[in-house]
This record gives structure tokens, C-alpha cells and sequence, in this order.
């Protein structure tokens, strides 16, 4: 069957279980956009947004789209609880409970103040992120230097992003190996959950998050405690403890499970988007030469990633609130929707040659992410960090991280290739990766220094 005829096939709701497709779909993307640009997937009772206006138009509209909300008490197949514990991510966006909380750490995160109407007079600035992110990343590249070779996902990437925000909470350097063993529970856990823990090993996986989520709230406790008495360190569990809104402050319950959803958040999108930056350098060689003779292009590089091929093509479905018309199908009330953050990046209605990785491309907005988005004078923004108030609150972290370690691995490894022999499929989106994808592994060579 030639490419176009392939392109002019209907998708069937099967082929999104297929291996194929968590290696490569950007084919059937094509074919949605194309053919179903709003998609009933009857098999996985969802409807599917594939273009990139109406995705940005969708992420705009909260009175007809919200996240779903977690019930502590609800029926799961993993029981009442979940690794993340009943974090904002479970309440959703609309919940009261959680709004105060998320404001507060995203502009603690992005380094601006918070709104004035919070006493908060001044957050944690891009400029503490970059100091921790640099002293991370170069304690960790200068071991790697001497070494020769270096399985990049596993000896860095895995590590570097869940030890900067340790820091950035004030945590003690000899505890941040556990921080990185609880984080992996914890995402492992997570991701089990997502899929519904329908086996024995994904039942395992979430009871070691819960179990992991418990042991790094009882660390947390004692810390709690210190920082109430003491409340002259900047780091940001102490702002987060002591800053009063609505008359009260932050409870400790609400902190263990914030702090166990920063870990993850902090930690998905600069693991899986570094591999995955890399990967795509080093298979287009005569953009790797650009980079190496400017580094600074790492920050376009890690652009032009977020579009090609985000950490997370689907984020946490929507549910509509109200009936509402798509390109003449009617979604009811209650209807669970995907914005294909994936597919829209892809979109040939707004990208040029959209397949093709290109940090020099022209339509791509390459300045500072922005909550509402870009999309005039020729340019257009990724969607990968989502829009509005669904925007990731941790992006100018995973920006400031990924661009600053990249910049330190490279210092440290002189000639990096390849390891030749060695298979490697890409990046992909294993079963039990919850969605997220990146590169597995990513062996390379380089003279040792």
C-alpha cells in the first residue's frame, strides 16, 4: 500500500495499542488531523482534538472543558489512593482547594511574583534555578568525563532533574539519592495507575508509589516542624509554609502531597525531553556541529524538541461541562476528551515541512513560553507545556534545566557520538511509561578527558 493510500485510511481505535505506535505515531496523527480532525474513539470512550487551532482553541475554553476531578474515596482499580497522593493533578485545575497552591509555586517556578494581592514579596528566581541547575550538572558531567562511554538516561538524565529540585526545596545533598529512589516509585506508580493496574506487576508498581509517597511524607514531617520555628530560609518549602492566604497557611498533609507532585513534575519533563534533545542531535549531524560551536543553540534545540516530539503527546484528558459542537459532532456532557498535543505540533496547517527537526526553523516562536500561547507574524509557539490554565506550571524549570545541563555535557564529553552497535528504537512511549516518551537508553562514546 503506497503513503498516500495509507494516508486516506480511516483510523480504527485499535491501532493506538499497536507497538508501532508508540514508536512512530505520527502517521495516524496525519490521518486524524486529516480525515476525523475530532475523532470518537468508541474502543477507549474518548474524542480526540488533532489540529492545532482547535487544540489551542479547546485549552482556552474552561466553561466547556475541565480536568477531571479525583475522588479520595472513589472506586479505583487501585483502590482509594494514588501514588501522587490527592494533589491538584487529581483534583484538577478547578478545584478551590488546590488554585492558591498552584498559583504560588508557579510563580515561585517561573521566578516572577505571585499576584499582588499575595504577601509574598519575593519567589524563588530563574536565576536560583540556573545557579542549582549549573552546580548540579557539572558535578555530575565531571564524573561522567573521565569515563569514556556513558548510558545517558539512566547515569544522568534519570538523576540530574529530581537532585536540582532537592535543592530548590532545601533538601540535604546526602538525602537526594532517596529523593531520586522515592521519585522513581512514585512516577513508576503512577503510571500503573494511569492504565488501571489491570496485572499483578502494574499492582505492584503502584503499592510501591503509595509505599514511597508514605516514606517521603514521614521525611517530610520533621522538616515541616523545623522550618514553622524557623522561617529565614529561602528555600521554597519555607516560603510555602509560612505564607498566609486566605487566612491560613499550608497544612503538612497538603505539603507531602505537593512536594510528592513536584518531585514528578519537576523531574518528567527534563528526563524524558534531554534524551530526547540529544537523540535528535546527535542523528542530525550538521545541526550537532552548529550546536557544539554555539552552545547557546541548545536553547532552540530544546524548542524545536517540544514541538517534534513532546514528553507528552496526551495530556491528562478533559471532560466537557456543557454539550458542545466540533466540526459538526456533538460531544454530550460528561464526553472525555484528548487535546493531542502531539498531533497539533505536527499540524502542516501551521508548520512547514512539520516532520523534519529543524532548530533553525522560522515559523517556530522561540522566545520564553508563554501561558496564552504565540501564534502570529508567521510564528507559532509548541504546545507541549499546554496553554491557559492548564498550562505546566513547571516549564521555565524544564527550559532552564535541560539547556543548562545539555551546556555542561557537552563541555564534558569532547568527540560524544553514537556508541556504534548498539540498537536503540528512539524515542518511544513504553506500556509502563504512563505516556511519557523518550529514549529508552542512549549509549554514547567520547575521548575521555
Amino acid at each position: 500500500m503506497s503513503n498516500a493510500e495509507m494516508t486516506a485510511q480511516p483510523v480504527s481505535p485499535l491501532e493506538w495499542d499497536q507497538p508501532d505506535f508508540r514508536v512512530n505515531p505520527f502517521p495516524v496523527y496525519r490521518r486524524l488531523r486529516d480525515l476525523h480532525p475530532i475523532y470518537h474513539d468508541h474502543y477507549h470512550n474518548r474524542w480526540v482534538i488533532s489540529r492545532y487551532e482547535d487544540i489551542v482553541e479547546a485549552f482556552g475554553d474552561d466553561e466547556t472543558w475541565q480536568r477531571g476531578a479525583y475522588d479520595p474515596d472513589g472506586e479505583y482499580p487501585f483502590g482509594s489512593q494514588s501514588p501522587f497522593g490527592d494533589t491538584l493533578i487529581e483534583y484538577g485545575s478547578h478545584a478551590k482547594k488546590w488554585q492558591w497552591e498552584r498559583g504560588l509555586i508557579a510563580s515561585s517556578f517561573v521566578g516572577r511574583p505571585l499576584r499582588q494581592r499575595l504577601p509574598v514579596v519575593e519567589q524563588i528566581t530563574a536565576e536560583v534555578v540556573a545557579q542549582i541547575s549549573d552546580r548540579v550538572a557539572k558535578e555530575m558531567a565531571e564524573g561522567i568525563a573521565q569515563q569514556g562511554e556513558v548510558e545517558l538516561i539512566t547515569e544522568f538524565c534519570a538523576q540530574f532533574p529530581v537532585r536540582v529540585v532537592t535543592g530548590i526545596l532545601g533538601i540535604p545533598r546526602e538525602d537526594e539519592q532517596q529523593f531520586v529512589e522515592w521519585y522513581r516509585a512514585i512516577m513508576a506508580g503512577g503510571a500503573a495507575a494511569a492504565g488501571g493496574a489491570v496485572s499483578n506487576i502494574s499492582e505492584k508498581y503502584v503499592q510501591e508509589g503509595i509505599a514511597a509517597r508514605k516514606a517521603l511524607a514521614d521525611y517530610l514531617e520533621p522538616i515541616y516542624e523545623e522550618r514553622k520555628r524557623d522561617t529565614s530560609g529561602e528555600d521554597l518549602i519555607t516560603r510555602l509554609i509560612n505564607t498566609e492566604y486566605e487566612n491560613r497557611t499550608m497544612t503538612l498533609y497538603e505539603l507531602q502531597s505537593l512536594i510528592a507532585l513536584l518531585i514528578s513534575a519537576g523531574g518528567d519533563t527534563t528526563e524524558c525531553l534531554t534524551g530526547s534533545m540529544w537523540w535528535h542531535l546527535l542523528n542530525r549531524p550538521d545541526q550537532f556541529e552548529e550546536v557544539k560551536r554555539d552552545p547557546d543553540l541548545f536553547d532552540r534545540a530544546f524548542v524545536e524538541s517540544m514541538r517534534y516530539d513532546p514528553p507528552l503527546h496526551a495530556p491528562p484528558p478533559r471532560f466537557t461541562r456543557r454539550e458542545v459542537t466540533v466540526h459538526g459532532q456533538v460531544l454530550p456532557v460528561g464526553a472525555q476528551t484528548i487535546f493531542m498535543v502531539g498531533s497539533g505540533n505536527r499540524d502542516e496547517r501551521v508548520f512547514s515541512d512539520p516532520d523534519d527537526f529543524n532548530i533553525f526553523r522560522e515559523d517556530l516562536y522561540m522566545g520564553r513560553e508563554l501561558r496564552t500561547g504565540y501564534h502570529k507574524n508567521g510564528q507559532a509557539s509548541h504546545l507541549g507545556f499546554g496553554l491557559n490554565s492548564h498550562f505546566c506550571m513547571g516549564y521555565a524549570v524544564a527550559r532552564a534545566e535541560s539547556v543548562i545541563a545539555s551546556k555542561q555535557l557537552l563541555k564534558a564529553m569532547s568527540n560524544v557520538r553514537l556508541k556504534p552497535g548498539v540498537e536503540n528504537e528512539g524515542v518511544c512511549s513504553p506500556a509502563n511509561k504512563g505516556g511519557f516518551r523518550a529514549p529508552q537508553r542512549l549509549d554514547l562514546v567520547f575521548d575521555p578527558q
